[in-house]
């Protein structure tokens, strides 16, 4: 960064190492140095969303999601976040508003889970549905199964991610 203090990237993979050091307050001021420099980096927005997310900040990350969605209507990872975050916070019907511009192997998992955050009876059959048919490919179907109790379900998606060498 020093030598290169106007590169937003540098600024926001800074904040990526502090991030995975729990240095929460750094990362996020690394990542809106980032921010400033490039304001219309919708990977950033949906990092900062994420990364309050993955700490339950659901109503925090929000804006971030929405501001990445903003720039890049329909870009994937802002959406999905977006649609758990929601459902973590019981705002269902906003939930499957978002999870419907979701690609439809996604989009069905997603409901699913919803289905199930909101009447906890389905959670069993939800969550043979998501590891049977979400893509391995993404930490999402890990974190859905996770967020529905299952973690020896979520522990299995995780194993076919890094199977797929797509962790």
């Amino acid at each position: 960064l020093t030598s290169s203090p106007h590169d937003a990237t540098a600024h926001q993979w800074y904040g990526e190492i502090l991030a995975y050091q729990k240095r929460w307050p750094e990362a996020y001021a690394r990542l809106d140095a980032a921010m400033q420099i490039d304001p219309l980096s919708r990977i950033m927005y949906h990092l900062k969303g994420y990364w309050l997310a993955s700490q339950g900040q659901y109503a925090q990350a929000l804006p971030d999601f929405d501001e990445a969605l903003r720039i890049t209507p329909g870009l994937f990872f802002p959406a999905t976040w977006k649609t758990l975050s929601l459902t973590q916070l019981r705002r269902f019907d906003e939930a499957v508003g978002v999870a419907n511009t979701l690609s439809p192997r996604t989009r069905e998992s997603v409901l699913h889970f919803i289905a199930a955050m909101r009447d906890p009876a389905l959670g069993d059959a939800a969550a043979k549905y998501i590891l049977a048919n979400a893509p391995s490919t993404q930490l999402t179907t890990a974190v859905m199964l996770s967020q529905l109790g299952k973690n020896d379900l979520a522990l299995i998606a995780i194993e076919r991610m890094f199977q797929q060498q797509a962790p």
